[in-house]
């Protein structure tokens, strides 16, 4: 048996037991996860109304303003740009001096989801666009690219999958995901929200494509690392748990534990300005555009909120108000930043989660450029556990818990 966290409360042993009672009774198996019943399709959304598309342009046009203060903030304040500004993979990507101009008519905000390939993965081919494609052809990005230059339409999407079968493009992320979630509590089990062109095979209540199986996968990594009892402990304890992501993509793996931890979770994202763009569009949203709030150097901190929006330049600004944070988090972001910004923002971490939180992170050196983490991180931290053959399966990454503390949580042991 692994080691139990020194706080944990008899609640979590006896819900251990009662895993472990469901799992031997078959809670959890094969015979019980729903059939692929069909493919949904941008059709089946549930479509912006007319004042979220308003609040959604209000949001575009925020982030905006951020990125085109973005240099004279830094050089003002004399803030390090080789800290603040886009290092190593980002900087040719992201241009901080150049114009930011995102799209605000209502077809390409209504399908945010088929812009936003942050992971590798794009939607709208249904195939990843990197050396890791499973279904290379001569003609699908070219086609893709050009496309995209129009506004998405579902009829545009409809001549795409005239070119191929959708559900057999994620036929593998179907057994995939069925696999992580057989081994966690039903209630881990990320549910994406059918918005924003969202697509993938239907199983039941699931939509299933690669970017949900990596979702997934780092909250069965999180499982596994004791990181969501500690969260639960947290709630228990205080009434509410905050957790800081740096750099959060689109935002799904927020909207996953938002489904986890409902009203009690406090999020904050910090990420480059034209990047932050897309989580706030579609966090705001899951809020329901309540309590949701995309900072500005004007701005004070919220008294309560459900998500904080935080360009990276105003880190130091909000510094003061971030912590104490139970939980900080990356994944796949800190190595394609440079030693410098890893450091600091690691420094950041140490002091946010102080000796009672972690930082959970996931970063492998997937391509030449890529940094290795691990000796950077351990200048800021006291203690590092890594995700070795958990029984929670976790199939992909390389997770890792960082703490101040002299002894981690106990990891499950879920068959």
């Amino acid at each position: 048996m692994a080691l139990v966290y020194p706080s944990m409360s008899l609640f979590r042993n006896l819900n251990r037991l009662l895993e472990q009672w469901a799992r031997k009774f078959s809670f959890f198996t094969e015979d019980s996860w729903p059939a692929v019943t069909g493919f949904h399709g941008l059709r089946d959304n549930e479509d912006l109304t007319d004042k979220e598309f308003q609040e959604c342009v209000g949001i575009v046009q925020r982030v905006e303003a951020l990125h085109s203060r973005w240099v004279p903030y830094t050089e003002s304040k004399g803030l390090a740009k080789e800290v603040f500004f886009p290092a190593n993979e980002w900087q040719d990507i992201v241009d901080p001096k150049g114009p930011f101009k995102w799209r605000q008519d209502y077809v390409s905000v209504n399908h945010l989801r088929l812009h936003c390939p942050f992971t590798g993965y794009w939607l709208l081919l249904l195939d990843r666009i990197d050396r890791f494609r499973k279904f290379p052809d001569d003609w699908s990005v070219p086609y893709a690219l050009k496309i995209v230059g129009e506004p998405i339409s579902v009829d545009i999407l409809d001549g795409l999958h005239a070119r191929f079968n959708p559900l057999e493009r994620v036929e593998h992320s179907i057994e995939d995901f069925k696999a992580h979630a057989l081994t966690v509590p039903s209630e881990l089990r990320f549910r994406a929200p059918k918005f924003f062109g969202e697509m993938g095979a239907i199983c039941g209540d699931y939509v299933v494509n690669d970017d949900i199986v990596i979702v997934q996968a780092r909250i069965n990594a999180m499982f596994a690392l004791g990181v969501i009892d500690k969260l639960q402990q947290d709630v228990r304890k205080k009434g509410f748990c905050r957790v800081i992501e740096i750099g959060a993509g689109i935002g799904q793996q927020a909207a996953a534990l938002k489904q986890i931890f409902g009203d009690a979770l406090q999020y904050i994202v910090i990420d480059l300005p034209p990047i932050l763009v897309a989580s706030a569009l579609y966090l705001s949203r899951l809020a329901k555009f309540r309590r949701s709030y995309v900072l500005e150097e004007s701005d004070s901190w919220p008294e309560s909120f459900e998500f904080v929006f935080l360009a990276n330049y105003l880190t130091e600004q909000f510094r003061g108000h971030l912590g104490p944070a139970d939980l900080v988090m990356n994944t796949m972001s800190f190595g394609e930043m440079s030693g410098e910004q890893i450091r600091y923002y690691g420094e950041l971490a140490s002091e946010l989660v102080g000796t009672d939180g972690f930082l959970y992170e996931e970063n492998c050196q997937v391509l030449s450029h890529h940094v290795s983490v691990l000796d950077i991180l351990g200048e800021s931290f006291r203690e590092r556990t890594d995700l070795a053959s958990p029984k929670v399966l976790v199939r992909h990454g390389c997770h890792r818990l960082w703490s101040n503390q002299n002894q981690h949580m106990g990891a499950h042991e879920v068959a």
